[in-house]
């Protein structure tokens, strides 16, 4: 009868889709960091990632499913939250780079309706989707650019232009947000901006104060949109995702930016860090609804 309700049980539990969850990790004992990728093609930048966070995070990629999936934002959040429910033990913070970021607020708010424990978010240099700039319009608009332009084998942030707008789980995630409304998450985030892109705060990442105010903050590190996972910036990202963590209480304090982590173990790759940047803007959540 106990091995019947255990198998019942096994089958009951949410399972990861084909695909979907990508452990990059060596070690699986630290707690899990899941970070929803850009797209499909990811993997080398979150690797280095996991190599920098190696003793202090087990980092665990999502993405959309492999193919040419067509998803909404709704069914991608119940992939991801599905995906980390299927491993998931002890405290488990995510993450998301560029539009991965929009993708994994909606997974953490659909974790927080599932009253699934979340530790904290993080976005990773992701522009909010209503942006004067970066939105999911200019988006479509530079992919048809490109094609018209015949500009495919130029490179940006490390990859051809021809492959990133080709990219089937970069192009569902854009094409996802077409009538998708960011939700508030009731939990701590940490918006993580690259120098690059933090001169143009203002503009790209304003929409984020509005919406998460107090449970937000920021900081800056060295690099460009894609460049910050690079050998010569991946320890300074790592070294914010690690003193995030540290920091239970982050977004009780609006007006105090992230400036220096706590000492990584140092048996870890991020014990040779030095500290972030300081926030480039205003604290998050200071400004007045525009």
């Amino acid at each position: 009868m106990r091995g019947r309700q255990s198998l019942g049980q096994a089958l009951a539990a949410p399972q990861a889709a084909p695909g979907v969850l990508l452990p990059l990790s060596r070690d699986r004992t630290p707690p899990r960091l899941y970070v929803a990728a850009s797209g499909h093609g990811d993997v080398l930048r979150l690797q280095g990632l996991a190599r920098a966070l190696e003793g202090q995070f087990s980092l665990c990629m999502l993405q959309p499913p492999p193919g040419k999936p067509t998803v909404q934002m709704d069914h991608l959040a119940a992939l991801y939250a599905d995906a980390i429910a299927s491993e998931a033990q002890g405290p488990a913070w995510l993450a998301g780079f560029s539009v991965g970021g929009v993708s994994a607020l909606a997974t953490a708010c659909e974790m927080q309706r599932r009253g699934q424990p979340l530790q904290g978010l993080a976005l990773l240099d992701s522009i909010h989707p209503d942006a004067l700039i970066g939105g999911g319009g200019s988006w479509r608009a530079a992919g048809w650019l490109v094609k018209k332009l015949h500009v495919q084998d130029l490179s940006m942030n490390g990859r051809r232009l021809g492959a990133m707008f080709a990219d089937p789980g970069l192009v569902a995630q854009v094409m996802a947000l077409r009538g998708h409304r960011c939700q508030a998450f009731e939990g701590q985030v940490l918006l993580v901006k690259s120098a690059g892109l933090a001169r143009w705060g203002r503009v790209l990442f304003r929409g984020w104060e509005r919406l998460l105010g107090a449970h937000l903050k920021s900081c800056v590190v060295r690099g460009m949109h894609g460049s910050m996972f690079d050998s010569e910036h991946v320890l300074e990202l790592a070294r914010s995702l690690v003193a995030a963590a540290a920091m239970p209480a982050w977004g009780a304090v609006r007006s105090q930016a992230i400036t220096r982590a706590p000492e990584p173990a140092a048996s870890g790759a991020a014990a040779a860090l030095g500290p972030p940047l300081a926030a480039a803007d205003e604290a998050p959540g200071a400004h007045s609804p525009a």
